[in-house]
């Protein structure tokens, strides 16, 4: 398994870093094309099992407001089972592919987690200062009941059908918000379930304040990038991290490669 920096180093910045050309490309094409779509990433996991999982996640910032490194950040439930998976096994693979420019991005990382019984100050102001960036709709999510439970309805409320059209998304203002837009919504018959209605329950003033027990942040540290171009000719980059021997300095190297 790839060497940690360790989350500590990562977010006290004790660590000289160089900041690689992939990093440069992926923050100047967010800064051009400041749109949600370009803020979606797949994430990949391995069970205790060997059964790959992905799912899309939202990019919510770099580590550091930019740091050099790479490290970056997402959220995700305490209960979900991609914490189990990263606990298992911390190494991950994200995808991120730019519509606009035609790039992709493939990560390979270690994923830390920090949750509420992370003992670290530092970890858990990082946890807090994004938790209050987070928009309402965001935060209530981790108020809605377990992921993955049955919905136990005799309706049709929310069915797969129930959806007509989601091809609305809204501009985002920051890297912290998303927002998607859904029209058409057709509900069906019969009343919802219990499940339903707690996703619609306003929050008190203290749950909007204090991060809810299974809010989540997951900082991935970079060890390898696969840049691919699909432009004409086609092109390819690797990027492959470096740790000094005291572990006190990353440097990134990279490699143009046949695609």
């Amino acid at each position: 398994m790839e060497k940690s920096v360790g989350l500590i180093r990562l977010l006290n910045s004790s660590v000289s870093r160089q900041q690689s050309e992939w990093i440069k490309a992926i923050k100047r094409n967010l800064d051009e094309h400041n749109d949600a779509t370009s803020r979606f990433i797949q994430l990949a996991t391995v069970s205790e099992n060997g059964q790959p999982s992905c799912r899309t996640v939202v990019f919510r910032g770099w580590l550091r407001d930019g740091s050099s490194d790479g490290s970056f950040k997402f959220i995700t439930d305490l209960r979900s089972s991609k914490i189990n998976h990263i606990t298992q096994n911390p190494m991950i693979e994200v995808c991120w592919y730019l519509p606009r420019t035609r790039e992709q991005f493939r990560i390979s990382a270690i994923a830390h987690i920090i949750s509420e019984s992370t003992q670290d100050k530092e970890a858990q102001a990082e946890r807090i200062n994004q938790w209050n960036s987070l928009t309402l709709s965001t935060k209530k999510q981790f108020y809605f009941p377990e992921p993955g439970q049955i919905i136990e309805t005799n309706s049709t409320y929310y069915s797969p059908t129930a959806i007509e059209s989601s091809t609305s998304t809204s501009s985002l203002s920051s890297p912290n918000s998303v927002s998607i837009g859904l029209k058409d919504i057709s509900l069906g018959t019969g009343t919802p379930s219990k499940s339903n209605k707690d996703q619609n329950r306003e929050l008190t003033e203290e749950e909007k304040a204090v991060p809810s027990k299974d809010y989540t942040l997951i900082v991935c540290e970079p060890t390898f990038v696969s840049h691919l171009i699909l432009s004409s000719p086609i092109l390819r980059f690797d990027h492959m991290r470096k740790l000094s021997d005291d572990m006190n300095e990353i440097e990134w190297k990279w490699f143009s490669v046949n695609p």
